[in-house]
């Protein structure tokens, strides 16, 4: 009984100390952040082509987990890939369409930020098959907006399709 005990509080102690240390870090990195935030520096060239690469990337990660819920035809998994303005020209069965063909894989091909619009468009070759053989392809556009601190698919052109 009395060794259980000791190893009981020592693991109190420790756990108590690591708990510590771990709120003291996170006191001190959130004191940092909040002066870095204050001190806004000014955004160079170099800051702007890094933004739009990692707004790119965003927007080609967004198209690709909206392509998955697509393929796995479920509007519910499309949805945080979405606008509201999109999510309404749809319902579960619209989206999901005719079960046959489906889509099958899927590629970027690629991905542009459209200075003057403000949003990066997104080009994705879509193959469909048929009975789980490739028939053709669509090359579909996909335009991407900020909207909050995310980027979501704001409007889909359909590409026409190209039978193998």
């Amino acid at each position: 009984m009395k060794t259980f005990l000791t190893i009981l509080l020592t693991a109190i102690v420790v756990a108590a100390l690591t708990f510590g240390i771990m709120f003291f870090y996170y006191q001190k990195k959130c004191a940092n952040t909040s002066n870095t935030a204050a001190t806004t520096p000014t955004t160079t060239s170099t800051d702007t082509t890094t933004l739009r690469k990692a707004t790119i990337e965003s927007s080609r990660t967004v198209v690709l987990g909206f392509l998955a819920a697509k393929q796995k035809r479920n509007f519910d998994f499309a949805k945080p890939y979405m606008t509201a303005e999109l999510q309404a020209k749809y319902t579960q069965d619209t989206f999901a369409g005719t079960s046959s063909p489906s889509i099958g894989r899927y590629e970027i091909t690629k991905a542009e930020f459209l200075e003057a619009a403000g949003f990066v468009q997104v080009t994705a070759r879509v193959y469909q098959n048929l009975n789980s053989v490739e028939v053709g392809y669509s090359d579909n556009i996909y335009n991407v907006v900020p909207e909050g601190n995310r980027n979501l698919i704001n409007e889909i052109t359909e590409g026409t399709f190209v039978e193998k």
